[in-house]
């Protein structure tokens, strides 16, 4: 069922390109990410977190960093 009229392509378009506006900033915070774990402060702990099987960059980054200092934990 191909667009009939201008209002639905200009919505389609409009979606596409609101897609392809996220997919950007996705990649662009996943390079951030990325640097910011070659950093001294996080290097050694996320190659040691990517030790473990199902732990790749990412999860590593969010298991460093969601909690904060865990030192505050009693």
């Amino acid at each position: 069922m191909p667009l009939e009229n201008d209002s639905d392509r200009h919505v389609l378009r409009t979606n596409l390109a609101q897609i392809s506006f996220l997919e950007a900033k996705i990649r662009a915070h996943d390079e951030q990410i990325a640097h910011t774990a070659e950093e001294p402060r996080f290097k050694t702990q996320v190659e040691i977190l990517q030790g473990f099987r199902g732990i790749a960059l990412f999860t590593a980054m969010q298991l460093l960093c969601e909690p904060g200092d865990v030192r505050r934990f009693g």
